[in-house]
């Protein structure tokens, strides 16, 4: 028992993934902090991204394929959006996407600020596993799906008018919610979907838009790089 530990701690200090794993832990911890005894509001943990960080620590530290692709699909365009806000406003003070303005706000804590970089880490994080594992998983995009769907439900259950968790609420403002999906508002306006069919038809569409095409992108590198492609069946 103590020689297979020893063979496991071995393997892990020579994995750099396992560096990565507890460099993207820290954030999570640190984020985990500030949302729980500093806001006192655990309920911010469903936010896309803060969820995203947390299952990505798991999935760095198991080298799961399945959970490695299914958090790229899941993140890749948020994150890529997040980014582009937060780079555009840094150096060209204005901002792109508003996905990153409210770290720009005045008085914004310098910790909250610190914590929120790792946004910028978290697709090259995986994007590095991949590289590492040279695996490509035909299934991420469900993956991604499922979580989407969790989390949006999730997010319903726990918002409120200070915290309109991954924008799910249609009478809650908050910038960037108004600006992407003010098309869904208007239809919980006029009655043509209710709160369960919202959360459905929108990670429907976060399923073809966002998810689907991170996948194919995954297939795509797998097979110009001639990784090995799995699915349920033949997973490895």
């Amino acid at each position: 028992m103590i020689a297979i530990l020893r063979n496991l701690l071995s393997s892990k200090l020579n994995d750099p993934t396992f560096y990565l794993a507890l460099g993207l832990l820290t954030f999570w911890i640190l984020d985990t902090y500030l949302k729980i005894f500093v806001k006192h509001d655990p309920a911010q943990m469903l936010w896309w991204s803060s969820a995203g960080l947390g299952l990505s620590v798991l999935a760095l530290f198991l080298r799961n394929s399945f959970l490695i692709n299914s958090l790229f699909c899941a993140l890749f365009f948020h994150e890529l959006l997040w980014s582009s806000s937060y780079l555009s406003s840094l150096l060209f003070k204005t901002d792109s996407t508003y996905f990153a303005y409210y770290m720009f706000q005045p008085n914004y804590p310098k910790l909250n600020y610190f914590v929120g970089l790792f946004h910028l880490l978290l697709v090259p994080s995986l994007v590095f596993a991949i590289i590492k594992t040279k695996k490509i998983h035909k299934a991420g995009w469900i993956g991604a799906t499922i979580f989407g769907f969790v989390i949006l439900f999730l997010s319903y259950l726990f918002s409120d008018q200070t915290s309109n968790l991954n924008c799910i609420r249609p009478e809650f403002d908050l910038k960037a919610c108004k600006i992407y999906l003010n098309y869904l508002y208007h239809l919980y306006y006029l009655n043509y979907v209710n709160n369960l069919s919202g959360i459905i038809l929108v990670n429907l569409v976060y399923m073809i838009i966002f998810f689907i095409p991170a996948n194919l992108i995954l297939i795509w590198a797998g097979k110009k790089y001639h990784w090995q492609i799995v699915s349920f069946d033949n997973n490895k």
